[in-house]
Parts: C-alpha cells; structure tokens; sequence
C-alpha cells in the first residue's frame, strides 16, 4: 500500500513552523526544514511532528534544564541545591528530613514528591486497616511487610500466614478445620450442609470414592515419608501410583499395599513405557531394577 505524503508547509508544532519540504527521507520519513520560536532552524521528519516527537530545535530542553530550582516546594520536597557530580539533579529534603537526590524532571514532572515515606505511610495505613477483619472463621492478627500475606487466628485456636487475596476472594474461610468437618460430616446425609438434593445416589457414590482415593493418596505417600520410590527425591511433587492398575484391579484400589509413592518424572516416565490402565506389580519392579541399574 502506497503511502499518502502530508503537506505540513505553513503549519506549527509546538515551538516549530514548517517553513521547507526536503526531499530527502530518514528511517523511511520524509523531512522538513522548520523555523523554531528561538531562531534557529531544524530538520524534522514527518512522523517527529506528527506524534509530538520533537516540540522544538532543542532550545525548550536546555532552557527546562537550565531553571533554578533553589528554595522551591514539590510535594514534600525542597529543592536546596543542584547536585556538583551528576547533571540536572537535585539534592532535596524531605519533610521528614531525610534528604534525597533527584532528576530534575521527575520534580517537575511530579514524579517525586517524597523520599518514600509518603507511600510508606499509605502502605501502613492500608496494613493497619486490614488487621481485626473476618473472613469466615479467619481472624486477621497480622500483616507481613509486603501486605501480600496476613497472619490470622481461626476460630479453632489455630493460626497460620494465608493470602490475603484468597481471603478476599473466598477461597479460604479456615485453616482448614471448615473442610475436615464437612468431609466428616458426609455420613449425616441430609443434615450435611454440603447436602445437594438436586444429586442422585450415583453421582453421591462416585463423589465419596473420590474424596476416598484422595485420603488413600495422602496415606502412601506418608507412608513413604514423602520419598519417591525410585530415584529417593523427596518434597511435595509426588503422586501415588496404583502397582496393579485402578481399571482392572477394583478390589485393590483403597489398599496400601496396592500403592507406592513416585515423583513426577518417574511417574511419567513409567506410563511412557508401560502404558497406563493395563499396569502391574511386575512391571513397577522391573522399572526399578532397571532405573538401578542405569544409574
């Protein structure tokens, strides 16, 4: 597509009057020769002048840069002098008399107007306002530095550091205890609060084997003390692999016996070679002996 070419002869851009079309281009942007308010002229290329790239032939920049700052107030600074080593800054004090050194655009600009202890307070006041509120059983007793995580109290007599986000959210309402309780409380049926008549005795079935495998999960691997099984890399990336698969082994699928505990890698890297619904003992041991024996 071929460009449309502007005519900008007459007109002004900030200090700048296009006086003279050049024909010649510079990063594939006609030029112009314009006639500054100073004096001076200056080549700009067309897309400077359009987007207010360029205001001036340079003059507005150094008389800005060469203002006398002394004595004056930006927000809760005062400019006391220019600094001797580095150019357009300023050494200012603070209100609260710490001193600070800063660009002279910024304190134009009004990007500074304190040495910090403005958003410091506002951070605190922030901090002090979340402590004392609720969020389900959760008390707030505390805030760490960042704001990011709080320190609360459930009702239980529990305490622990949570996401503040999660709490706004209602993703956590306790530390825990809200969950132990419904998922001891299945067996009361229509009296759970969790209970949802729209369900039937199926959908109910499954759901129970579910939270069932769950609690199966979470006894193999602390029964392998949070280890893998086979390469022994221990931490919170493991899962509980059924030896005899839960498709075709339905009488072992809650036995301890029937599990063992695998890190990830070696999870996936067992189904890569076995497969999966169709695994047994023999397989898991002959993956083993074979991972020792490469090592």
């Amino acid at each position: 597509m071929k460009r449309i070419k502007l005519n900008l002869l007459g007109q002004r851009f900030g200090k700048l009057v296009v006086i003279q079309e050049l024909h010649t281009k510079r990063n594939r942007s006609f030029q112009w020769l314009c006639q500054c308010d100073c004096g001076n002229r200056h080549t700009v290329t067309t897309t400077d002048l359009k987007y207010g790239s360029t205001r001036s032939c340079g003059c507005y920049r150094r008389t800005f840069r060469q203002q006398d700052l002394t004595g004056q107030r930006f927000g809760k600074l005062i400019a006391l002098s220019r600094d001797k080593i580095k150019k357009f800054f300023w050494i200012c004090k603070c209100d609260c008399g710490k001193t600070l050194i800063t660009h002279q655009e910024h304190l134009v600009g009004g990007g500074s107007k304190s040495c910090g202890c403005k958003r410091d307070e506002t951070r605190c006041k922030k901090k002090k306002e979340k402590i004392g509120k609720r969020f389900g059983r959760l008390l707030i007793k505390g805030v760490e530095r960042s704001g990011k995580k709080v320190f609360v109290l459930c009702d239980c007599g529990e305490t622990k550091w949570v996401n503040y986000t999660s709490l706004q959210q209602g993703y956590t309402r306790s530390c825990g205890c809200l969950q132990r309780e419904l998922t001891s409380a299945r067996s009361l049926g229509k009296k759970n609060p969790m209970y949802n008549p729209q369900l039937i005795d199926q959908e109910r079935i499954k759901r129970h084997s579910f939270t069932k495998c769950h609690e199966w999960s979470r006894d193999v691997l602390l029964r392998d003390n949070y280890t893998c099984q086979i390469c022994e890399k221990k931490g919170n990336y493991l899962h509980a692999h059924h030896l005899n698969s839960w498709h075709w082994c339905k009488e072992e699928r809650f036995s301890l016996n029937n599990g063992v505990a695998l890190c990830v890698q070696c999870h996936k890297q067992f189904h890569k070679e076995y497969g999966r619904h169709n695994n047994t003992y023999n397989q898991f041991w002959k993956f083993k002996d074979y991972f020792l024996f490469a090592v």
